[in-house]
Protein backbone atom coordinates (compact mmCIF):
# COMPACT_ATOMS: atom_id res chain seq x y z
CA UNK A 1 0.00 0.00 0.00
CA UNK A 2 1.23 3.51 -0.73
CA UNK A 3 0.19 7.12 -0.29
CA UNK A 4 1.33 10.29 -1.96
CA UNK A 5 1.21 13.58 -0.01
CA UNK A 6 1.35 17.26 -0.87
CA UNK A 7 1.05 19.94 1.80
CA UNK A 8 -1.81 22.32 1.09
CA UNK A 9 -1.42 24.58 4.13
CA UNK A 10 0.27 24.90 7.52
CA UNK A 11 -0.76 27.73 9.86
CA UNK A 12 1.45 26.60 12.74
CA UNK A 13 -1.27 24.48 14.33
CA UNK A 14 -3.34 22.92 11.56
CA UNK A 15 -1.57 21.12 8.72
CA UNK A 16 -3.64 20.10 5.72
CA UNK A 17 -2.33 17.57 3.23
CA UNK A 18 -3.80 16.54 -0.07
CA UNK A 19 -3.27 12.81 -0.44
CA UNK A 20 -3.88 9.87 -2.72
CA UNK A 21 -4.13 6.18 -2.01
CA UNK A 22 -2.33 4.10 -4.64
CA UNK A 23 -2.92 6.73 -7.36
CA UNK A 24 -1.37 10.08 -8.29
CA UNK A 25 -4.67 12.01 -8.11
CA UNK A 26 -4.19 13.82 -4.75
CA UNK A 27 -7.99 14.09 -4.44
CA UNK A 28 -8.24 13.41 -0.70
CA UNK A 29 -7.54 15.77 2.19
CA UNK A 30 -6.48 15.12 5.76
CA UNK A 31 -5.81 17.59 8.56
CA UNK A 32 -3.62 17.34 11.66
CA UNK A 33 -3.98 19.63 14.67
CA UNK A 34 -0.70 20.04 16.54
CA UNK A 35 -2.39 21.36 19.70
CA UNK A 36 -5.02 18.60 19.86
CA UNK A 37 -2.72 15.98 18.32
CA UNK A 38 -5.61 14.63 16.26
CA UNK A 39 -6.19 13.73 12.62
CA UNK A 40 -9.34 14.44 10.64
CA UNK A 41 -10.19 13.17 7.19
CA UNK A 42 -11.72 16.10 5.31
CA UNK A 43 -12.19 14.17 2.05
CA UNK A 44 -11.47 10.50 1.36
CA UNK A 45 -9.23 9.91 -1.64
CA UNK A 46 -10.57 7.88 -4.55
CA UNK A 47 -10.42 4.20 -3.73
CA UNK A 48 -9.80 4.82 -0.02
CA UNK A 49 -12.06 3.78 2.84
CA UNK A 50 -12.57 5.08 6.36
CA UNK A 51 -10.69 2.04 7.65
CA UNK A 52 -7.89 2.64 5.15
CA UNK A 53 -7.42 6.26 6.15
CA UNK A 54 -7.30 5.24 9.81
CA UNK A 55 -4.46 2.86 8.90
CA UNK A 56 -2.71 5.74 7.12
CA UNK A 57 -2.76 8.17 10.08
CA UNK A 58 0.12 6.60 12.10
CA UNK A 59 2.35 6.76 9.01
CA UNK A 60 1.35 10.37 8.43
CA UNK A 61 2.08 11.19 12.08
CA UNK A 62 5.61 9.85 11.64
CA UNK A 63 6.04 12.01 8.53
CA UNK A 64 4.93 15.09 10.45
CA UNK A 65 6.74 14.37 13.72
CA UNK A 66 9.97 12.73 12.61
CA UNK A 67 10.44 14.31 9.19
CA UNK A 68 9.24 17.83 9.96
CA UNK A 69 6.03 17.90 7.89
CA UNK A 70 7.65 18.07 4.43
CA UNK A 71 5.86 19.77 1.53
CA UNK A 72 5.72 16.53 -0.46
CA UNK A 73 6.22 12.96 0.64
CA UNK A 74 5.66 9.38 -0.47
CA UNK A 75 4.83 6.62 2.02
CA UNK A 76 4.96 2.92 1.12
CA UNK A 77 4.28 -0.04 3.42
CA UNK A 78 3.92 -3.77 3.06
Amino acid sequence: MWWKLKKKSDDGDMIIYQYSCETDLLDGEVAYSRTKQTFTCLQLASGDTERGVQRFFPHLWRTIDKEGAPNEHFIAIG
